[in-house]
């Protein structure tokens, strides 16, 4: 109907994008002819205002007439000023992050061929190209098309107190490169010990495989593996010329292996598969970065364990949709770092990802956004999607889809640990089952219609989330809430038993439930009294929801959230409820902003006897913008999170880096006042997790760029010992040995292991912007990951795969306009850096 619609239009030059996001086939159409510009004029900061025009240009063959035309858009930061706008013209906030709508009243028609522009002010300050307007479409006659979105920033007026990284101010935060000879790094994560021998191995055209009877039922599976990885012929012949033996030692830890390379064989040793997994990755990185060497692999003996059991990713499909096959190219990079947890956020506010049987409403309203009057189709927009749901948008996992990355995950040795939030972040299922409801009242079906309602209609709650929703919570009075809950677990739970693999844990998220939920739901107040306890009420829920996992023999996980006092702090509570459930769910302890007072809550809660999970988002957040420039992805609500945060933080002590206080400004006095956890305690700290929320990443480039080497730098975290250099007291001890190993580890990263995920993985992984700086006629130019190729120009153009190679200082003319910027090795660009003079010289 609407891509009828478009074709009617009598646009000239339409730019057509068919997209086919998985069990959706949909059209979307840009239409280049009608193009918005958000010009930013000014930051001011000192009445805390975005200043900016908006230019709106037809180049279509209609005609815009006045009081038939609307402007909508999402935007993450910034919220319109009514008195801003001209007269004629209004706008309205839907909800959210935030939609908007412009009405366009008397005498603001836009014929074709012509422009208007008007003003418009913002409370807040959009201090990067994602947090301002994006998914930007026109409704005409009720007919919604995306249009074309230029934002123009570049000139604006106190843009220098955006503090934007300068190339300087790259530079000299960036590592020193490490001679491959003074590395001592030759896979990652680093195992606990190398030992190399004198000699190479003699070249072996085939392998000759015997495998421990311990081991004899995973035969397939290792074979699989070893044959995937690499390019050798592989037999399990019977004689006496083994040369790849696969061993059970009982006495090695769980995970842990040994790898040999001798002269004329190479022998593993684990007391599990696990362990047997682990080696094979470790042979194969071995393998690669040898892969030149004319005389053979090197001979050496790897020992090896994990520091922690629990090594995980959490990615949220919600926000923005990624299917099945890039989710299994992430549990392949998952297994090649040893990671051995994969958390799925199936669900949330602007999505519902997962088929569930007999429940058709949850995909096909819940996992669709774009124009709509009522939601009876679909969700509003968010995030950018547009009129009719971007590539991204739309999308969901079939029960094949998932039953396969299950199957998929435990090849690797991967458990996959689905999160489906309830009663908060519920927004999908919540509008879901509403259309539902609205489509049996319409036959007279007033059971079915209430079956899994999970809305109190009469409810006169106030509250906003953290995302700016105020419809976004269950109604936890309903007994059709738990009936629904129930059915989706159940079905979630069918998959894993039709798969033939284990549910180990369940998460229901329940983060962020906002302070004011449920306290005038007139299901509430009738079934519990007009003064009932809303703390009372949700302490119900959470049993609940933990006896239907419970019973079915699952441990039922969430965030710290659901162990937190109800209270006006919502989400920043930090007192935790007397109630400890028998210390049987797990919490995953997630906000922890430097300096807040929340940095020791994981602490709290393992001396306490939960076991817990650390998922720290100030170090494990891999949407943490990693600092203030305009063009980058992410957010920055728990600061700016660098590969250094992640790379530099002790899990079990995390003041314990001097350098990290120093940086985040903490003294003594505050750290003093925090609880460490007990020596008593320390296995209920069962490991970290890191994390990959979607809002700001709309596409694939966006997902690699935000995933790796963010992936590489965490599983550094999660498998590797804790260096030594943490137990130092004094802070330039601890600070020179420190920055020697970030160096030794950057440089491993850019000059070797980033080009083996090039040959091996379609994945395009960040190239972050190189640092430089002029000293008087000479260049000087760093990268953040030493090795990778820094090109740059002296004539103002951009760099290319034909400009100059950057090898060491140069000396160039005074009046040379300076780009540099970082290629892999297949000869992707990065963004771009302008080169400044430094003003010191």
């Amino acid at each position: 109907m609407i891509f009828k619609s478009y074709l009617n239009f009598g646009l000239l030059t339409n730019l057509f994008l068919m997209v086919f996001s998985n069990n959706f086939s949909y059209c979307q159409i840009i239409n280049n002819n009608v193009i918005f510009n958000f010009k930013i004029d000014k930051f001011n900061f000192q009445k805390n205002i975005t200043e900016t025009t908006f230019e709106i240009i037809n180049k279509s063959d209609k005609n815009f007439n006045a009081n038939n035309w609307e402007l909508h858009w999402n935007q993450m930061k910034g919220s319109i000023i009514r008195k801003s706008l001209p007269n004629g013209i209004t706008f309205e906030y839907v909800n959210g992050e935030h939609y908007y709508k412009i009405y366009f009243g008397n005498n603001w028609k836009l014929d074709r061929g012509e422009r208007i522009s008007f003003k418009v002010n913002f409370h807040g300050i959009i201090d990067r190209k994602i947090m301002g307007p994006d998914g930007v479409f026109i409704v005409n006659n009720k007919i919604a098309f995306d249009i074309k979105l230029n934002t123009i920033w570049e000139k604006a007026e106190g843009i220098d107190l955006l503090e934007i990284p300068s190339s300087i101010e790259l530079y000299n935060t960036y590592p020193n490169k490490i001679d491959d000879k003074s590395l001592n790094i030759d896979l990652l994560p680093t195992p606990d010990l190398i030992i190399y021998g004198n000699d190479n191995q003699s070249p072996i055209k085939g392998w000759n495989l015997k495998i421990d009877p311990f081991f004899q039922e995973k035969t397939t599976l290792i074979n699989q593996l070893l044959t995937s990885f690499f390019d050798v012929k592989i037999r399990t012949d019977k004689s006496d010329d083994y040369n790849l033996i696969i061993k059970r030692k009982i006495d090695l830890e769980k995970e842990s292996y040994t790898l040999e390379i001798n002269t004329k064989s190479i022998e593993i040793s684990s007391s599990d598969i696990f362990g047997v997994r682990h080696a094979i990755q470790s042979l194969r990185q071995i393998k690669f970065f040898h892969k030149d060497n004319s005389v053979g692999l090197p001979t050496l003996r790897i020992e090896d364990s994990p520091r922690f059991a629990y090594r995980g990713f959490l990615l949220d499909i919600s926000r923005h949709f990624y299917s099945k096959d890039k989710i299994l190219q992430v549990l392949d990079i998952l297994s090649l770092l040893k990671l051995n947890y994969f958390e799925l956020r199936l669900t949330d506010d602007e999505g519902w990802r997962i088929e569930i049987p007999n429940l058709p409403e949850l995909t096909q309203i819940g996992a669709k956004r774009g124009y709509t009057e009522n939601e009876r189709d679909k969700l509003i927009p968010a995030y950018g999607s547009g009129a009719n749901g971007s590539k991204n948008g739309n999308g969901f996992l079939s029960k094949n889809d998932f039953k396969d990355i299950l199957v998929y995950a435990n090849k690797l040795g991967i458990k996959v640990i689905p999160q489906i939030s309830f009663p908060s972040h519920a927004r999908s299922a919540i509008k879901a089952m509403e259309a539902r409801y609205f489509n049996y009242m319409e036959t007279g079906d007033i059971e079915k219609a209430n079956e899994y309602l999970l809305t109190d209609f009469n409810d006169e709650s106030q509250y906003r989330s953290a995302q700016g929703y105020n419809d976004n919570i269950i109604c936890i009075c309903f007994e059709s809430s738990y009936k629904f809950y129930q059915k989706v677990f159940s079905e979630v739970k069918a998959m894993y038993d039709e798969a033939n693999i284990k549910m180990e844990k369940f998460s229901i998220g329940a983060d962020e439930v906002p302070f004011g939920a449920w306290k005038k739901s007139k299901v509430c107040q009738e079934k519990y009294g007009i003064d009932f306890n809303v703390s009372d009420l949700y302490l119900s829920n959470l049993k609940r929801l933990l006896t239907i996992i419970k019973e079915r023999g699952v441990t039922m996980t969430g965030w710290e959230d659901i162990l937190l006092v109800q209270s006006s702090q919502s989400q920043n509570e930090k007192n935790i409820r007397l109630e400890h459930f028998d210390y049987e769910p797990i919490p995953y302890v997630w906000n922890n902003t430097w300096g807040e007072g929340r940095e020791d809550m994981i602490y709290k809660f393992a001396n306490l006897g939960f076991k817990t999970v650390m998922s720290n988002s100030s170090a494990f957040y891999f949407d943490m913008s990693d600092n203030k420039d305009f063009e980058n992805y992410g957010l920055n609500w728990s600061g700016y999170v660098d590969y250094f945060d992640t790379w530099a933080i002790d899990p079990l002590d995390i003041f314990s880096n001097q350098v990290l206080n120093s940086k985040h400004r903490l003294n003594q006095k505050y750290i003093d006042k925090t609880e460490k956890i007990n020596p008593e305690n320390l296995n209920n700290f069962l490991g970290i997790q890191s994390q990959l929320w979607t809002e700001t990443v709309i596409d694939n480039e966006v997902f690699d760029e935000l995933f790796m080497p963010n992936i590489i730098v965490f599983s550094e975290r999660a498998w590797g010992k804790r260096p030594k250099w943490i137990l130092s007291n004094n802070f330039e001890d601890q600070k020179s040995k420190m920055i020697l190993d970030w160096e030794k580890f950057t440089s491993f990263i850019g000059g070797s292991f980033l080009p083996f995920i090039t040959e091996n993985f379609q994945i395009k992984y960040h190239l972050p912007k190189p640092g430089g700086k002029l000293i008087r006629n000479k260049l000087f130019l760093k990268t953040q990951f030493p090795g990778l190729k820094i090109r740059y120009t002296t004539d103002g153009s951009i760099p290319n795969m034909n400009s100059k190679v950057y090898s060491g200082p140069v000396v160039v003319k005074k009046r040379n306009v300076i780009y540099a910027r970082s290629f892999d090795k297949s000869g992707r660009g990065g963004l771009i850096t302008k080169i400044e003079q430094d003003g010191n010289y």
